[in-house]
């Protein structure tokens, strides 16, 4: 049994996506996994191949709540038949966003259906599968999320040695990737040394490195390989980032994780130690792509750097709160084919620089939270203008969208959501009285609502 309804738009949207997956080639084509990091968690409930290779599925419980999140991660050039295999024979499901209709066939334990990493156009392949859901009291949420991510092959991928470029775990760095001896002077200094070159390449190879804090510098190419991770070792305090650094000239990338390892770490939801993921500051431009954000217990992503590009970036966290995916501080940024799912804000314009924050375009991105899916503020120290939401989907918001002007009370203007959809609106797990639509700001202008739907499913 399948548990769903949709709206008049969701239809409209359904039969869209209905219409890309009938044009797609049945031929097979390559698929890509990485093994998960042994700081990850495996998934008890799930397994799921991609044309009968094994992907790997993390899985995230919140200490404190009922949710469990479940991700499985693969690339993929062309059409592929994912088989998923639940812990129990399922019953019913849901397919979120709503208007990804894949019709999968169900047999006892199984469901099978084919996907592309560019089936849905615009949009990103990111879904998210409910099945035999069941309803947390206390919240409204469905407690438990698979998510099906797929992402197109990798292009550019830099040589592990050579000129130009810095291997972490080569001699002079000699990093230690098995996480049990500090690695944070080896990173450093091999990111210092490709600073110097004016563009070299710092690699980063699959294993586990345990760090206390990242410096970035300008100028340079981090490259984090599939299987890699850079991991949080201490606590940092408030007020406080992981990866830090005044730049320009920067460019992210790679299947690799940065990851915050909140829960191993001690924190709490009630904590108020807690410091920010990715705070790098300066000129920009920064790039990042395809790089993973896992497991931090504030603020993710909260570059004030201008001209910041993020595409194919995935953000999951605990579903605590004050756990933001995406904050923007930075002018003329752009967000594109995101992910995230985490314990509060989604994507987020917060002007907190010395320069009014403008020219901001969260696009075709998908993911849930608990508290607002798209928002502008709360933080306004300065004026926030020209932002635009455009062709997201949300499976799940304790807000659609929101304008709140709580920390700063300056002007907010043409603040734009359009096209946008998100499935499931309602309480979070922060208060008992969101709304689809929340406003909080007095002092916005030309605020712009084009074509979308909240509600719920």
């Amino acid at each position: 049994m399948k548990a769903r309804s949709c709206s008049y738009i969701t239809k409209i949207l359904i039969a869209l996506a209905a219409g890309c997956f009938a044009s797609l080639s049945a031929t097979a084509q390559t698929v890509v996994t990485y093994p998960l990091p042994s700081t990850a968690a495996v998934s008890p409930t799930y397994t799921v191949t991609a044309n009968g290779k094994a992907v790997p599925v993390a899985y995230v419980a919140t200490p404190g709540h009922n949710d469990q999140t479940h991700l499985a991660n693969f690339m993929s050039s062309g059409v592929v038949t994912v088989v998923v295999t639940a812990s129990s024979n399922i019953t019913s499901y849901n397919i979120k966003p709503s208007s990804f209709d894949l019709n999968p066939a169900v047999s006892g334990k199984t469901m099978t259906f084919t996907l592309s990493q560019d089936l849905f156009d615009s949009l990103p392949t990111y879904i998210d599968l409910q099945i035999n859901p069941s309803n947390d009291s206390s919240t409204g949420n469905v407690t438990t999320d698979l998510w099906i991510l797929v992402d197109p092959l990798e292009v550019n991928v830099p040589a592990s040695s050579g000129s130009g470029i810095y291997n972490v775990t080569a001699s002079p760095y000699n990093a230690d990737k098995t996480g049990n001896t500090d690695a944070t002077t080896a990173i450093n200094n091999a990111i210092s040394a490709a600073s110097a070159a004016n563009g070299g390449t710092v690699y980063v190879p699959p294993g586990v490195y345990s760090v206390s804090g990242v410096a970035l510098k300008s100028n340079l190419n981090l490259y984090l390989a599939g299987g890699s991770v850079i991991l949080q070792n201490k606590t940092l305090g408030q007020g406080h980032g992981f990866i830090t650094g005044s730049i320009s000239n920067v460019k992210i990338h790679g299947h690799g994780w940065f990851d915050g390892n909140a829960v191993a770490l001690g924190e709490s939801e009630g904590s108020g130690n807690r410091n920010h993921m990715f705070v790098p500051s300066g000129a920009g431009p920064l790039d990042v792509s395809e790089v993973t954000f896992r497991m931090n217990a504030s603020w993710t992503l909260n570059a004030t750097t201008p001209g910041t590009t993020y595409t194919n970036v995935k953000v999951y966290n605990t579903r605590w709160q004050f756990t933001d995916g995406f904050d923007i501080s930075g002018s003329n940024s752009t967000v594109n084919k995101c992910f995230v799912d985490t314990g509060d804000d989604a994507f987020c314009s917060k002007a907190t620089s010395n320069s009014d924050l403008g020219n901001v375009v969260f696009k075709n991105s998908v993911g849930r939270c608990n508290s607002a899916f798209m928002k502008a503020g709360n933080q306004s120290t300065v004026p926030h203008h020209d932002i635009t939401w455009d062709n997201m989907r949300g499976t799940h918001g304790g807000r659609g969208c929101a304008i709140d002007d709580e920390s700063g009370n300056s002007l907010m203007s043409n603040i734009t959501f359009q096209n946008s959809v998100v499935d499931e609106v309602g309480p979070g797990g922060l208060s008992s009285d969101r709304h689809n639509i929340e406003f909080t700001n007095p002092h916005s202008s030309q605020f712009f609502w084009r074509g979308g739907f909240f509600g719920s499913f």
